[in-house]
């Protein structure tokens, strides 16, 4: 085709364009002229839109600019006289500026296909001053706006340069070019609705403890309601007649659609106008989200481009992966959802090859190292196996041998073990710690909370007392100790002296094993167990009390395989998959608020059949900011209404560690029916008996916390269950199974 047919080819394009924008800027001229009643439309200016939007699509004019009208048509029946003709006047001159582009854009293009030019297809059609370039290292105040009081404020979001504000990404995003409207909203929908306030009210609750702002948003095609608990400033910033965009999750209450404590902010016309993807960024106070995004679409285009990018051009193509300044813009300010998309990918590509690259080195690093090898006798480890109570699982033995062969390596062994609740990772401990005694080394054990350390110390003991030809000890001092924050003083000379003499083979505590005080004769091996409790600090605190000693690490916090060679990428791992003959598995459910009397009742006769249970709150006690039940006020209604006859225990990180034995020695030995508990309890509680568990507002926990909870009942031979009770913003839950495993 040459450039004549191809050029009239576009002319009549632009004719079918320019039919659809004079046919919306005839209705509004004559709104205008009727005094802004909107009836200039039958039923109003929204009746409109989907017919405008039929004949704007199929005149090819762009999905963006589409949505932005629609949705000036669809807020315009809900706007104040004076708001309807500043819209009106907005429209007009957007569609004359959009008729005024596209003879431009023809002209531009005919002439490049004629060979008079050579116009780009993305020419932008506002010639702007070029962005200044800003070095990575320079410092915040260099960008235009941002003086020394502005930088002292981003310091608190840790922004001193221009490298850190480049990688400070926006948390979400509003997405103007596929805004719904609030009659098209469903439950549960992430979305941002644009409209104005038609009216707003202070409520107070709980005796005026609590105080709610309710604000009723419409944008003529429906309204909705939001609710920001505790912030009565709200009343004043939101007058009838603000236009304002809210964002949040759609809930519903009484049947009808609701959004509860959404992010808020005075509309954007000019992104409203260019359908923009429009970034959202994290503030700190004295930052407003406008000046925020105007600093940082400075330090974007002044220095994304001057980023080197350390993926070489023929890893990127493979890859199918921009490069990291189209990223780097992509990620702050994107053309589409298609360049957020890639853009991000790319980004989270870059850190986690960071991350395991950075993994790899730390690795080899520790290869490099030379250990003690730690000798194992495979009959005299077969006869310690023997001496067990119960026999090994498949997954038992296979990670008992990994670990035996790593301890025989003069390179340090570095492992994580990964084994549910219940599955006999101490086990595989115990016996490690017995193969660096047999070989007259010492091994450490470090949990995290006391009441851990102690059941470790419990289980060791018992373990290692049947062990033959295991000479611990010596003149009488025992081999195994315990030590923990609430050690006398006395006995912890003693610990110390044993230790440095070598007398005392191995070692179990909490945090207090890293203190300086502790010092080994000879450490070859340490334990440490729940290590997402720990930081990385304290566990190289704990390798430095030997000389290059071998590393077991155990968390029964279920972890994906690819999750666990990306995150752990310098410990080898080990899962232990089984359950041990005759453990049931906890039947988990999630159940309604309103369900919670039938709970109580299954509790009760649990109990009556002499079992124990466990309630689990997310509060130690009431909090104005945050709407859940909590354990200390709990405990007293459940006591008072609901289980008048039974014996009710309390068990909070607030208590004193003798008030916390207490409770736990009369729990574990039976004197205590219930315990009312918060997630002190998460770790380290062994109540065989125990076969009911309920947990509170459950959305409050993450996965890895409701998984650790559960695992507190289902430790013996009966069935046990977990129930979880959601208090979400409508007060109900999805249902599932199983949703904590």
């Amino acid at each position: 085709m040459d450039w004549v047919s191809s050029y009239a080819k576009q002319a009549i394009e632009t004719y079918d364009m320019s039919t659809a924008l004079n046919t919306l800027r005839k209705i509004l001229s004559a709104e205008a002229a009727g005094g802004h009643a909107d009836n200039a439309v039958i039923g109003g200016l929204h009746k409109l839109a989907p017919l405008w939007e039929k004949q704007a699509s199929a005149a090819g004019i762009s999905d963006n600019f589409i949505t932005a009208v629609l949705h000036k048509l669809q807020l315009y029946a809900a706007l104040s006289l004076a708001e309807r003709e500043s819209t009106v006047k907005e429209l007009l001159t957007i569609l004359e500026t959009r008729a005024a582009s596209e003879k431009a854009d023809l002209r531009d293009r005919g002439m490049a296909s004629a060979g008079h030019g050579n116009v780009p297809a993305d020419l932008p059609r506002e010639v702007k001053e070029p962005t200044p370039v800003l070095p990575l290292n320079a410092p915040l105040t260099e960008v235009s706006g941002i003086g020394p009081s502005h930088a002292e404020k981003l310091k608190k979001l840790g922004l001193h340069l221009i490298q850190d504000a480049l990688h400070h990404f926006p948390h979400r995003y509003v997405d103007y070019s596929a805004l719904k409207p609030i009659n098209h909203l469903r439950y549960r929908d992430e979305v941002t609705v644009i409209g104005s306030v038609k009216h707003t009210r202070l409520r107070l609750t709980r005796g005026g403890k609590v105080k709610i702002v309710e604000s009723e948003i419409s944008d003529g095609t429906g309204s909705i309601q939001c609710s920001w608990f505790n912030q009565p400033w709200l009343e004043k910033n939101l007058p009838p007649g603000r236009q304002i965009q809210v964002s949040g999750r759609i809930d519903l209450f009484l049947g009808r659609k609701v959004l509860s404590n959404p992010e808020w902010e005075p509309v954007d016309p000019k992104a409203l106008h260019t359908g923009r993807i429009v970034p959202v960024y994290g503030l700190t106070t004295g930052i407003t989200a406008k000046a925020m995004r105007r600093w940082m679409h400075s330090v974007v285009f002044g220095a994304a481009e001057h980023v080197s990018d350390p993926l070489p051009e023929e890893m990127r193509t493979r890859l199918k992966l921009p490069a990291v300044g189209v990223a780097l813009r992509g990620v702050h300010f994107p053309d589409s959802q298609r360049h957020l998309a890639d853009s991000r990918r790319r980004m989270a590509f870059s850190e986690l090859l960071t991350l395991q690259l950075g993994m790899r080195r730390q690795k080899n690093r520790w290869q490099k190292h030379v250990g003690q090898a730690l000798s194992c006798d495979e009959d005299w480890l077969a006869a310690s196996v023997a001496t067990l109570p119960f026999e090994l699982t498949g997954a038992q033995q296979r990670a008992l041998a990994a670990v035996v062969k790593d301890l025989a390596s003069p390179n340090p062994m570095c492992r994580l073990l990964q084994g549910d609740v219940g599955s006999g990772k101490t086990v595989v401990a115990a016996l490690a710690m017995a193969v660096a005694a047999r070989n007259g080394v010492q091994g450490a054990l470090m949990a995290p909370t006391s009441i851990l350390a102690e059941q470790h110390y419990q289980s060791v003991r018992t373990l290692l007392a049947k062990i033959p030809n295991l000479d611990l000890g010596g003149e009488g001092l025992p081999a195994v100790r315990l030590l923990q924050g609430a050690t006398p003083q006395a006995e912890r000379k003693e610990i110390a002296s044993g230790l440095e003499n070598g007398k005392v083979n191995i070692l179990i505590g909490t945090h207090a094993l890293i203190h300086e005080s502790v010092e080994f004769s000879n450490l070859a091996l340490a334990i440490v167990d729940e290590q997402h409790r720990f930081g990385v600090t304290q566990r190289a605190a704990l390798r430095k009390k030997g000389k290059e000693p071998h590393l077991l690490v155990m968390t029964a916090t279920p972890i994906p395989r690819s999750l666990a060679l990306t995150a752990y990428g310098d410990l080898d791992l080990s899962v232990i998959d089984e359950l041990p003959p005759g453990r049931i598995p906890v039947e988990t459910r999630v159940i309604y608020p309103l369900e919670r009397q039938r709970a109580y009742n299954f509790v009760r006769g649990h109990v009556t059949k002499g079992r124990q249970a466990f309630l689990i709150f997310p509060l130690v006690e009431e909090s104005d900011k945050l709407q859940e039940k909590a354990a200390v006020g709990e405990h007293e209604r459940l006591q008072k209404d609901v289980f008048p006859d039974l014996r009710i225990g309390l068990l909070h990180g607030k208590m004193k560690a003798d008030e916390k034995d207490a409770v736990m020695n009369n729990f574990r030995n039976g004197d205590t029916d219930v315990l009312v508990a918060t997630t002190v309890i998460e770790v380290g509680v062994d109540i065989p008996n125990a076969s009911i568990m309920i947990v509170e507002g459950a959305n409050r926990f993450g996965l890895a916390q409701l998984h650790q909870l559960r695992g507190r009942v289902g430790r013996g031979d009966q069935k046990a269950y977990c129930m979880l009770v959601s208090e979400g913003k409508n007060g109900r839950a999805p249902r599932s199974d199983d949703p904590a495993g």
